[in-house]
């Protein structure tokens, strides 16, 4: 019972008669405090709502009076260190920050404690929701992703997808790249928006870039968004062909004496593919005539053309070269080159006369000065100034008879002509030199050069291109010994008769060998070579081991010693 109440109370003894008595009730603390409302609900509280935020007011009455009536209240459970309540006022409100994705609602335990002994509580419940906010930050499932693609990949593959979640899970995540991501990968990948997935939207090409780096935006539309790097790497494909650089030599100049060894040509090729497939080997496909050349790769980049075998300008002037690049692929991807490779000439041909033993021809005496005698004619295989030649008598004229035009070889007398009884023959040496440096000379003995004579003559003049070998003729019959056939390889002696037009074997125990017939031969003494116009038949013999001797004279080049023999 709270307060006092008076209390009116009559007693009567014996007589009669009234009177009032106040009775006071003193109240005593049996009274527990009543909440206006069993529990409280609060439904809704921002989740970012700050500290001191009030959350709900309870409120409790207690009938007793005095201390008794007087409440306190307190959260006995259930606040997990986030709320609190004002002990006098009821007042409930947040002393920490709250997290709906950590906890969405409380049950708190209230109550309220007179303050009179026994201290009577009474309790009620408070229930707070809390109300989902976009507070929390997007979070990729990979701080970073990769991919590796082969380039030429087809447009709208899939390269591979990133994936966001928010714990607040309110709104669709988005995704975009970063407006600074690098303005050519922007041109070659596009992103779903919804989905995540990173597709090819140009075309790949690993030479113009190998590595992209994306940076990928995921958002909820909340405060905290989340970013992410995804990389790509772009596989090489043989694509592309080895391709020969400018600078390439296409045409070069070799002496024909190069060395064995020696690097002519150089070539560049490079290959924009990675790996094998950029690594390029050279080859020679064609041109290659006996195998002159070689060419070597150094770095999978140059090739070197090397001299493999002598050469030589007067065989072959000129290289049609094929070079082939190749790379490493698989299969290989080829390109070809032509390197055209001229050949120098070198002075290495000494000039080379045409009639290789030499020129006979006679002459009469007393002819006039400048009468041509003879022409020698010669070649040199080399060119240019190397196979100009000039032309020199070099020995047996002596005493100055002749003279040589330098240009043309042309051989012809003086204006003091030759005289028989002085000289009957000459020998002369004539050296054809080029104009070569250094230069190359050949030197070739021609004659002897007779005085012509009608027959009857001494036996000098027989057989001289302008006398024939008649048979009856008045010269008596003359054996020449020592003499031999000009065109064979090995010295073949017989004998000439004169008188009857025959050759006769020197010596019946020689060697004989077949009968020969030799029309306009020449027949040369052992000295000098003599043109023989006539028909010569007879047997002829090849061993000189049975040869009567001949006299220095003859060897020497003069005539030989004639035997006279009457018949």
């Amino acid at each position: 019972m709270k307060g006092l109440f008076p209390k009116l109370a009559r007693f009567t003894h014996g007589f009669s008669g009234a009177s009032q008595v106040i009775v006071y009730v003193e109240d005593v603390n049996d009274e527990v405090p009543v909440f206006t409302q069993r529990q409280y609900n609060r439904l809704g509280l921002r989740e970012t709502a700050g500290i001191g935020t009030s959350v709900a007011v309870v409120r409790a009455t207690d009938r007793d009076t005095g201390n008794g009536g007087l409440v306190s209240y307190k959260i006995v459970s259930g606040a997990e260190g986030k709320f609190e309540i004002d002990e006098s006022t009821g007042l409930i409100t947040t002393i920490e920050y709250l997290d709906y994705e950590t906890k969405t609602s409380y049950l708190m335990n209230v109550s309220a404690t007179d303050q009179a002994p026994p201290n009577n509580q009474g309790f009620c419940s408070v229930y707070v929701s809390l109300l989902n906010e976009l507070d929390e930050a997007v979070q990729f499932s990979n701080s970073s992703y990769e991919a590796v693609i082969m380039e030429n990949i087809p447009l709208g593959s899939e390269v591979l997808r990133v994936q966001a979640r928010s714990i607040d899970n309110l709104n669709q995540i988005t995704y975009k790249f970063d407006p600074n991501t690098n303005p050519q990968a922007l041109s070659l990948f596009k992103i779903n928006g919804i989905t995540g997935v990173i597709t090819v939207k140009g075309q790949v090409d690993r030479e113009k870039g190998d590595f992209y780096t994306l940076t990928v935006v995921a958002d909820d539309g909340g405060p905290k968004i989340d970013s992410t790097v995804v990389t790509i790497t772009v596989l090489d494909e043989n694509d592309n062909s080895p391709q020969f650089d400018i600078t390439s030599d296409s045409s070069v100049s070799v002496a024909e004496d190069s060395a064995v060894g020696k690097r002519v040509a150089l070539v560049l090729a490079r290959d924009p593919d990675a790996g094998r497939n950029g690594q390029v080997t050279f080859s020679l496909t064609s041109g290659n005539i006996g195998r002159a050349f070689e060419i070597r790769t150094t770095n999978g980049t140059y090739g070197e053309v090397f001299v493999a075998r002598p050469l030589d300008r007067e065989l072959l002037d000129h290289y049609t070269l094929r070079i082939q690049a190749s790379d490493g692929g698989v299969p290989p991807r080829r390109k070809e080159h032509v390197l055209r490779v001229n050949i120098l000439d070198v002075n290495d041909n000494p000039p080379v006369i045409d009639s290789p033993f030499g020129y006979n021809v006679s002459v009469s005496e007393n002819v006039g000065g400048g009468t041509a005698v003879a022409q020698v004619r010669a070649t040199d295989r080399d060119i240019g100034l190397n196979s100009v030649l000039s032309y020199y008598i070099t020995r047996g004229n002596e005493d100055l008879t002749f003279r040589m035009d330098r240009v043309t070889g042309e051989i012809a007398t003086r204006p003091s002509p030759p005289d028989r009884e002085r000289q009957s023959f000459y020998s002369l040496v004539v050296t054809v030199e080029d104009e070569g440096n250094p230069s190359l000379s050949v030197s070739r003995q021609n004659g002897p050069f007779r005085a012509k004579v009608g027959l009857g003559s001494t036996v000098g003049a027989s057989l001289a291109p302008s006398v024939g070998c008649e048979r009856g003729g008045k010269v008596p019959g003359v054996m020449f010994w020592g003499l031999r056939v000009q065109n064979c390889c090995e010295q073949i002696w017989f004998r000439v008769d004169v008188w009857s037009c025959r050759t006769l074997p020197h010596s019946r125990s020689a060697g004989l060998i077949p009968h020969l017939q030799m029309q306009k031969i020449g027949v040369s003494l052992w000295g000098g070579v003599l043109a023989a116009p006539a028909l010569l038949t007879g047997w002829v013999w090849k061993d000189s081991r049975h040869c009567p001797p001949i006299s220095a004279r003859g060897v020497a080049g003069a005539a030989a010693q004639p035997q006279f023999i009457h018949h």
